[in-house]
């Protein structure tokens, strides 16, 4: 396997081989040889291979059919004693919450780079790492966090001098959107929230006013939480933010939802309207948090009332009664077994008179023809 690699600062190229590899590249002005790197699989260290004076090699042995990833690194005869220069236009990119991107121009005399990292330029910077190539990926920052970096060269006689600061800023992990919050029963919330890219979880906090202060309830890898454990017709306020490697991002808005009442209140628009002189139609909306309405009815205002229908439905069909009569209702709603305050009640009367129903009139499925 043949590879031509284009030099542009480091020459580096990603193959699977399945049997010796042959490395041919530019040569670059100045340098006395290189150095020849490889990396198998991709991510693992770089291993010195050997040095070539002339611009190609061959690897003769590489792992068979591992991902490999060759890196080129020239070399320049240079007095033990002389200093290497700073590496000059340092550049620092952000690249995600918590890591940044630094390259700077070749040296070919250099063996490789140190470089520096603070947070304060007033003061010195200290070492986090070292790289063969003239580029360094950073990990581990700070999420939304400003970040200042130096590099300086080295060889066998020693380290040169520092680089210009460069300095940047990690991306901000940004707050979630979309948030809302909806009571579902007399103790639990529902909450939920739009995703936010490269977020590993998010943290709900809670508190139980509008300006706080808010404390963390839970940690969730989705997108919706359920808060249970609460108290009876109370108000929740809640904020989410996304926590990602490079620590918990801003909180989002402020949203906020009531539990709903041990109690059910009485059902609004209770209604009976009449259907035929015996029956007489009864709904009414829903309550929040009943699973069950209890309906009793009367042929007196002030009662007595008596049960006539255990449903989850909002409509019931009262049938039996008698004609051009006036019946009155009345309505409960029942949550986990306990019964609510009862309705308003509503009435409606009978028609008078009984419809009787039309005739039978026999029909021919057939086309007549003629008279």
């Amino acid at each position: 396997m043949r590879i031509n690699l284009d030099w542009n600062l480091t020459a580096a190229q990603s193959v699977t081989p399945d049997g010796p590899v042959q490395l041919q590249w530019l040569p670059v002005i100045g340098a006395s040889g290189y150095q020849v790197y490889r990396r198998a699989p991709e991510d693992a260290p770089a291993e010195l291979l050997g040095t070539a004076a002339e611009p190609i090699y061959t690897d003769d042995a590489p792992p068979p059919g591992v991902p490999a990833r060759y890196e080129i690194v020239p070399t320049r005869e240079t007095p033990q004693d002389a200093p290497l220069p700073a590496p000059a236009a340092l550049t620092a990119t952000a690249t995600g919450p918590a890591s940044a991107a630094l390259s700077w121009p070749l040296l070919p005399e250099a063996q490789g780079y140190v470089v520096y990292r603070g947070t304060d330029p007033s003061r010195a910077l200290e070492r986090v790492g070292a790289s063969v190539q003239n580029t360094y990926a950073d990990s581990g920052l700070a999420s939304g966090a400003t970040y200042y970096y130096r590099v300086a060269a080295y060889h066998a006689g020693g380290t040169g001098a520092l680089s210009p600061v460069a300095a940047v800023t990690t991306l901000a992990i940004p707050a979630p959107g979309h948030v809302a919050a909806q009571a579902v029963s007399p103790c639990d919330i529902l909450l939920r929230w739009g995703a936010v890219e490269g977020a590993g979880q998010y943290v709900v906090s809670r508190s139980r006013s509008a300006g706080g202060p808010f404390a963390p309830v839970s940690a969730v890898p989705g997108t919706t939480y359920r808060d249970a454990a609460l108290e009876p017709g109370t108000a929740y306020f809640y904020q989410v933010a996304a926590a990602a490697a490079g620590g918990t991002g801003a909180p989002s808005v402020t949203v906020s939802a009531e539990t709903w009442s041990v109690v059910p209140p009485p059902s609004s628009e209770l209604r009976a309207r009449a259907l035929s002189c015996r029956s007489i139609a009864v709904t009414w909306r829903p309550v929040p948090g009943a699973d069950q309405y209890i309906l009793s009815r009367s042929v007196l205002p002030d009662g007595p009332y008596q049960q006539i229908a255990a449903t989850a439905e909002t409509i019931y069909p009262d049938t039996g009664l008698m004609p051009n009569t006036t019946y009155y209702y009345r309505l409960t709603a029942i949550s986990a077994g306990v019964p609510g305050i009862e309705s308003v009640p509503v009435s409606a009367a009978t028609l008078a008179a009984c419809q009787p129903a039309p005739p039978f009139a026999a029909s021919c499925p057939w086309p007549r023809y003629g008279g």
